[in-house]
């Protein structure tokens, strides 16, 4: 997928694989209608693509049900093959994205709280579940969310 000059992807972590290593991408996801407009009237997101739910914005197209048809993604392909500006918004978005999941190494720097918090007690306050990781960034998004009260920060 690296290698590639656009991708057609379904919807999950493959969309965020290919916005992490920088590829130009349209997302498509066609399922059952009766599931679709029951997820639909159960979870109300503007997005379903990971990128773009991080950002809150549509980085890239999300073709989704009747709006998934082989005329829509032609479309959106050539366009991710030839409009420059449109490439160069979702790289820009991209690195966006990137640096709010925690640039480059964010994995071995996850792997560290995780192992770190799992190996020592003194790491975990059970008021508010946050683990801390004082490696002396002075980064101002230095905090991971998860779920609705974990917190994983990276000071």
């Amino acid at each position: 997928m690296k290698e590639s000059k656009a991708a057609i992807i379904s919807s999950g972590t493959a969309s965020l694989e290919a916005a992490l290593i920088g590829t130009p991408q349209v997302v498509c996801y066609g399922g059952n209608p009766i599931s679709f407009a029951i997820a639909k009237s159960v979870v109300k997101l503007k997005y379903i693509s990971l990128a773009n739910l991080i950002l809150n914005k549509q980085i890239f197209k999300e073709l989704l049900q009747n709006n998934c048809t082989p005329y829509t993604i032609s479309a959106e392909l050539n366009k991710l093959l030839h409009d420059h500006e449109y490439r160069n918004s979702m790289t820009e978005d991209y690195r966006k994205v990137r640096e709010i999941l925690g640039g480059k190494g964010a994995s071995d720097k996850i792997a560290s709280a995780m192992i770190e918090c799992l190996t020592s007690s003194n790491a975990i306050s059970h008021n508010n579940n946050t683990v801390n990781n004082n490696n002396g960034s002075n980064n101002a998004n230095n905090s991971i969310l998860n779920d609705n009260s974990n917190v994983i920060d990276k000071k």
